[in-house]
């Protein structure tokens, strides 16, 4: 009887643990959800067709076998450790985020997706300090921004101020012919370095020999590159822990 009521009380202190990771994502009272994403423009991609293109491996991706990380929250006095789920994801991007968005939603379900067009990192920190005031911010924390304009240490270091100490920041490099290209994903780089709690998906290393899963502007995944998006951004959060 003792064994039988130790169990019960660890599947009670898990479930209660997951329930509290996954409620604390809930949207700022300014944003609309629709099966758990914001996507801001008019037109966004209907199919969710996996690419065929297999991804370069990233430096965070995990080798085969390993198991993916856990994230460890407290429930009482005990330390109860959960694997990282769409659910622990808050993600802010521009209009490349917001053109993958289905196959991000496919591959982290639950994932909270809040992405507009022509979106800069100013306007990108303003949107995270609502949901942080709110209190929508999950423990990981997903920034795709610098298509359309610089990023600076500086707001990086404001960013990671805003989302606190105990949260993931993962910043999503960029891949656009314009001239801040490699200032941007030079400044992310040099962050994911310094912070051990800043990661960096390598979109622009990814992207830059698979260009035909792009669209017509170059910039946005068609939705085979939208599923080469997704699948970098899962190593990577996987990573968090």
């Amino acid at each position: 009887m003792r064994v039988s009521a130790k169990v019960v009380v660890l599947a009670v202190a898990c479930a209660a643990g997951y329930g509290i990771l996954s409620s604390s994502g809930r949207p700022a009272p300014h944003q609309q959800t629709t099966a758990g994403a914001r996507v801001s423009a008019t037109t966004q991609p209907t199919s969710a067709a996996a690419g065929r293109d297999a991804a370069p491996r990233s430096p965070h991706q995990l080798a085969g076998g390993i198991p993916a990380p856990r994230v460890a929250t407290k429930v009482g006095n005990a330390t109860v450790t959960l694997p990282v789920t769409g659910w622990m994801i808050t993600a802010v991007g521009d209009s490349v985020m917001q053109a993958a968005a289905p196959e991000l939603q496919a591959a982290l379900p639950g994932i909270y997706i809040d992405a507009a067009v022509s979106r800069r990192m100013n306007a990108g920190l303003a949107e995270v300090r609502m949901i942080a005031a709110a209190g929508g911010l999950r423990r990981v924390v997903l920034v795709g921004l610098g298509t359309n304009g610089t990023v600076t240490a500086s707001q990086i270091s404001r960013l990671r101020g805003v989302i606190g100490p105990d949260r993931w920041l993962v910043l999503v490099n960029t891949y656009a012919a314009r001239p801040w290209e490699q200032e941007v994903n030079a400044t992310i780089a040099k962050a994911a370095r310094r912070d051990p709690r800043v990661l960096m998906v390598d979109w622009f290393s990814a992207i830059q020999n698979h260009t035909n899963l792009l669209r017509l502007d170059q910039v946005r995944p068609r939705p085979s590159g939208g599923s080469l998006y997704a699948r970098m951004v899962k190593a990577v959060v996987e990573t968090a822990g």
